[in-house]
């Protein structure tokens, strides 16, 4: 699985499925999004074995405050590794 831009979603990769993906990319197509398969839903023979309910907490993690967390832990350390 490959997700692009944080949005886009390619499911069940093969190498040739990937290096297509990647052709339509450079020729400057838009990939068919989704399962690269025949494969319609997550739903198997034993019906739903992951994904009960809905998703607890935020479905995206804020980047920003994720980059100045790792900013000042870098200094912290910078700082320590001086002393």
């Amino acid at each position: 699985m490959v997700q692009v831009n944080n949005e886009y979603v390619y499911e069940d990769l093969t190498y040739e499925s990937m290096q297509a993906i990647m052709q339509d990319w450079k020729d400057g197509k838009e990939p068919k999004k989704g399962p690269q398969i025949a494969r319609e839903n997550s739903i198997g023979i034993q019906g739903r074995t992951s994904l009960f309910g809905e998703q607890a907490g935020p479905l995206t993690r804020d980047f920003g405050a994720e980059k100045a967390r790792y900013e000042q832990a870098r200094a912290a350390a910078a700082a320590a590794a001086k002393k």
